[in-house]
């Protein structure tokens, strides 16, 4: 009997250790029974221990349901994404917020095997996502996936990846809490549409604002210019009605006071002089009435047939008669000019107008040629004289671009002569010794640099300033232009602003360098140590300052010496104070001096 009852009590070992640990009556019990009690006491012993053992595996039983019901209920019920992985990558179980996140079917997400997912492999999350797989804690950056919403959509998903591990630390399952922020991504890319919204509406309005203020500037400028014009007309108007007005009261005090004592030749020639003091006092009153009629736009323009060559001679001869044949006056005409409509008026009051100032600015007995061609549909009328205006060469292919060229320089003031190509510029400047050439690049025949070649070998053109006109703006051909010995490089389309500035600054330019070269030698460019020596200058400084010497401006010098204009800016601050100097003018004349082996006037180390 002993020995069943230890039998009994080492087969009921294991059934304790499973059910939890024995309490000291529970064990004497056991020894009890072990050692000999008799079998009464034995049955009610297992019978009280059996019971307590069933009701302990009932409330364990009890309680691992209660914490599985638990974890059930915060694994549905949780407001994120939670997704459940086997080792392997397979999908075992996801939860509600997972399948509104995604859209699938609960069989679509058990077929879903995240390390074989195209868009994480090719979103490059799977990187990521596999260390977890080997152990790892991983926060997966946001990437697209597409999701199966409806209509379908791609969403930028994230989240947290873990493993989870038994007793023997090897992983049982990867949980993955996703994170979806769509939202703030759209928002963000809203944020950034409409900051470049902002940014494109406040530079277009800066744009307009800037545009509006440079018309104002040109409107300002325009004003202050036909001001200027204005108390010019006056005040050269006043002394022209001087002249006749002295002439008649001259005439007058003559008659008054020697009347009978006047020959009638003299008192003829007297009387004669009146009526042409008188005459030019009404062409001088009709030149200011049709100004003010041009300034209210109250010009009539009658149109009427007329013969061009005879109304040209016929104006011709006033002309003559009016300027009492102090220069010849010539008149050339071409072909085609039959069959003529314009306002005769108009074109007398304008005609004797260009060509009586051409002989008032002449010198006595210079001729003064009236020249007539068809372009097209028009009659150009062209007044040549060798007076006191500068000389400009137009060589421009294109006859409205030539044209309207010709008309803003005669406009300004200019004697202007044109060639339609290289080769007829070259003979044109030849024959008429400009002061200035506006030249093409692109034309047939020979071309503007070959043109530039051609005539820099003649002695007589070596110092006329030459400004290309272009539609090429290229850095490269700006430095070819300016290498071979152009002065400026204006690319199409050229506005009036822009010409006479380069026009001005290239003909005082031109004045000053004759006026230096006149004193003695011409300067040498190539000499960059004579302007070191002089000044004191770096050799960087001296290339530049040859460059403003040549007339360049600070963006075509950053061109040839390629440095950024704010570096040539630097340099030639650097030049003028060196050289003592405050501004680009007076750089220049010492410059030249210096290039022409002088001592040059003013200071510098």
């Amino acid at each position: 009997m002993a020995h069943a009852a230890s039998a009994f009590v080492v087969s009921l070992l294991p059934i304790a250790g499973i059910v939890g640990s024995f309490s000291a009556g529970d064990l004497a019990m056991l020894l009890g029974l072990a050692s000999g009690a008799a079998a009464c006491g034995f049955v009610c012993g297992y019978r009280t221990l059996r019971t307590k053992w069933e009701a302990r595996l009932l409330e364990t039983a009890a309680a691992a349901r209660a914490s599985d019901q638990r974890w059930e209920l915060l694994f549905e019920q949780s407001p994120l994404s939670v997704q459940l992985f086997r080792p392997d990558g397979q999908c075992i179980r996801f939860n509600d917020a997972w399948r509104r996140m995604f859209g699938l079917t609960d069989e679509q997400g058990l077929a879903f095997n995240v390390l074989k997912s195209p868009d994480l492999i090719e979103s490059g999350a799977v990187e990521h996502i596999r260390k977890a797989f080997e152990g790892e804690v991983v926060v997966v950056p946001p990437v697209p996936f597409p999701v199966n919403t409806d209509p379908p959509e791609i969403r930028w998903i994230g989240g947290l990846v873990y493993p989870v591990k038994n007793c023997a630390g090897e992983i049982t399952e990867v949980v993955t809490v996703h994170r979806d922020i769509t939202e703030t991504v759209r928002a963000e890319e809203t944020m950034r549409d409409l900051n470049q919204t902002l940014e494109r509406q406040v530079a277009e309005r800066t744009a307009q604002l800037e545009d509006a203020r440079d018309e104002l500037a040109k409107a300002l400028a325009a004003e202050r210019e036909l001001g200027e014009l204005k108390v010019r007309f006056v005040s050269m108007v006043s002394h022209e009605f001087r002249t006749p007005l002295g002439v008649i009261m001259s005439a007058v005090e003559i008659m008054r006071h020697f009347d009978d004592r006047i020959p009638q030749e003299k008192r003829r020639e007297l009387c004669n002089d009146v009526h042409e003091a008188t005459l030019d006092m009404a062409r001088l009153m009709e030149d200011i009435l049709a100004l003010g009629r041009m300034e209210s736009g109250k010009v009539d323009f009658r149109p009427a047939p007329l013969d061009a060559v005879a109304t040209f001679r016929k104006l011709l001869d006033e002309s003559r008669s009016a300027t009492h044949g102090k220069c010849p006056l010539a008149f050339e005409f071409g072909p085609d000019l039959e069959d003529a409509v314009g306002d005769e008026s108009l074109i007398r009051h304008i005609f004797r107008n260009l060509v009586e100032n051409a002989v008032k600015y002449s010198p006595e007995a210079s001729p003064v040629t009236v020249r007539a061609t068809r372009e097209g549909d028009d009659i150009v009328c062209q007044v040549i004289d060798r007076g006191i205006m500068k000389t400009i060469l137009v060589i421009e292919d294109q006859p409205a671009m030539r044209k309207n060229i010709a008309f803003i320089l005669e406009m300004e003031g200019f004697r202007v002569c044109a060639a339609a190509n290289g080769r007829e510029g070259v003979e044109t400047a030849r024959r008429e010794r400009p002061d200035l050439i506006i030249c093409d690049v692109m034309m047939p025949e020979m071309d503007g640099h070959e043109v530039l070649r051609t005539l820099r070998e003649d002695p007589a053109f070596t110092l006329t300033p030459f400004v290309f006109l272009t539609a090429k703006s290229a850095r490269e051909d700006v430095r070819l232009g300016m290498n071979i010995g152009a002065d400026d490089y204006l690319s199409k389309p050229v506005v009036h602003d822009e010409l006479m500035s380069a026009v001005r600054a290239r003909l005082d330019r031109s004045t000053s360098l004759h006026g230096v070269v006149n004193r003695g030698s011409q300067p040498d460019f190539e000499r960059l140590d004579l302007l070191q020596s002089a000044f004191g200058l770096t050799h960087r400084e001296a290339e530049v300052l040859t460059w403003l010497a040549q007339g360049k401006s600070n963006s075509t010098i950053g061109v040839l010496l390629e440095m950024s204009e704010r570096t040539v800016k630097h340099h030639a601050s650097q030049c003028f104070a060196k050289m003592g100097c405050e501004n680009r003018s007076s750089a220049t004349l010492m410059a030249i001096e210096a290039l022409s082996g002088r001592c040059p006037m003013g200071g510098g180390s």
